[in-house]
């Protein structure tokens, strides 16, 4: 094992000038994304009626920032998995710059079927979900 926590490396840990990126970081980042894809094989392996429990669930997944060196806020790759019922449209990229990250949350909230309105405090104060991956086109209407 390493004798620093993931958290120290992506300090730590140099950006490779030649790749352009810290490898060790992007390293383990790649096992915690293939630990979350076995996970969403295991949601869609429990069947319920029809469709799967990944069918029927919303899973949101993210890293806590863009370049984890300084903790940049700045794109943050965010995605969503599952059909949330059928309200969730997959399969897509939607490239967000400037927009406040509380959209994802509302956006959540939107497609597990609760009507927030709004969510968000100062700033990251949202009533705009992202309605492109919402198959009924959103539920507040803005």
């Amino acid at each position: 094992g390493e004798a620093k926590t993931y958290h120290q490396i992506t300090h730590d840990e140099p950006t490779d000038a030649v790749l352009g990126y810290q490898p060790e970081t992007s390293k383990l980042a790649g096992l915690v994304m293939e630990g979350f894809g076995a996970f969403l094989e295991e949601l869609d392996a429990v069947q319920e009626g029809d469709r799967t429990l990944l069918d029927n669930s919303l899973v949101m997944a993210f890293s806590d920032t863009g370049y984890a060196k300084i903790h940049s806020l700045e794109n943050i790759p965010v995605f969503f998995a599952g059909g949330a019922g059928g309200r969730h449209l997959a399969g897509q990229h939607i490239a967000s710059a400037g927009e406040p990250i509380s959209r994802l949350s509302l956006t959540a909230m939107e497609l597990a079927g609760v009507s927030a309105g709004e969510f968000g405090q100062g700033a990251m104060k949202t009533s705009r979900p992202v309605e492109e991956v919402m198959a009924s086109g959103g539920t507040n209407g803005s």
